[in-house]
């Protein structure tokens, strides 16, 4: 009886654990979105850790492993994606494209709303095929991520209101912000682009344009050195702000980004 009673309990887990969805995608605010699509139904496995640079990944084959049980890979043909895509396709995963960067153009695609929301419209019928017999429970979700996500929207855009257009500069270490600044009115002013550092003449000029916009704040990701930003910090008078693109609470991450970046636009300008 014990014995009977061990089997049928070993069987009823195998079988949920087999109601699981596994997936995986490439960086943190990716798998939030997935998380908040599939809830319980999905388990989400990510590349891309909050210490790593997207543009200069390379997945180590302990990394690649966790692939091997995901049912689903969604894409945003990142540069470390398009070297591992080929291999991936090769094997029964299905892979989901959610967009497709050309060469050289920004990655961070996930520092937008419209973005997101525009890739959990693609995810949840990817999902659905998959796990047909879930299908009511992820449109629920999708319905009410696309609700948080507008309620998002609306507060990041009041936080810029009112902003004159000759105070909607930032100034950042790293291009990361280009999709932000885009979605709400901002001009990104970035210390280096592509890896290269301003020479004198850039320098000279970059300083000119930050202080013209009374920029108190100079933004950093965790994943940089902030060296040349604390060099033009202690010139501007200005404080280095760090905030992380791949932090896993991508919704906690955009709202504070907003109000910090909101502030320094704000903040009164030196007599």
């Amino acid at each position: 009886m014990r014995r009977c009673c061990i089997l049928l309990l070993s069987l009823f887990f195998a079988d949920a654990q087999a109601a699981v969805l596994h997936v995986a995608v490439s960086s943190p605010p990716l798998a939030w979105m997935l998380q908040q699509l599939g809830g319980e139904h999905v388990v989400v496995a990510t590349l891309l850790r909050p210490g790593d640079e997207p543009e200069l990944f390379d997945p180590p084959p302990q990394q690649m492993q966790v692939l091997t049980l995901s049912s689903l890979y969604f894409s945003l043909a990142l540069p470390f994606e398009r070297q591992v895509l080929p291999r991936l396709a090769q094997g029964t995963m299905r892979v989901v494209p959610l967009t497709r960067l050309q060469r050289g153009q920004d990655p961070h695609v996930w520092m937008s709303v419209a973005w997101m929301q525009s890739f959990a419209d693609q995810a949840a019928p990817a999902l659905i095929a998959a796990d047909a017999a879930d299908a009511a429970y992820f449109r629920a979700r999708a319905v009410a991520l696309r609700q948080r996500l507008q309620v998002l929207d609306a507060r990041l855009r009041a936080d810029f209101a009112g902003i004159p257009p000759a105070r909607r500069v930032f100034l950042v270490e790293h291009p990361a912000l280009g999709y932000f600044a885009h979605d709400y009115a901002l001009t990104q002013l970035a210390i280096e682009d592509h890896g290269h550092e301003p020479g004198p003449e850039g320098l000279s000029e970059l300083l000119a344009r930050a202080r013209a916009a009374h920029i108190s704040r100079i933004f950093v990701e965790r994943q940089f050195s902030g060296r040349q930003a604390s060099i033009l910090a202690r010139q501007l008078h200005a404080q280095v702000i760090v905030f992380d693109p791949l932090n896993a609470d991508w919704a906690a991450t955009m709202q504070s980004l907003g109000e910090t970046l909101a502030a320094s636009m704000r903040a009164p300008e030196p007599r």
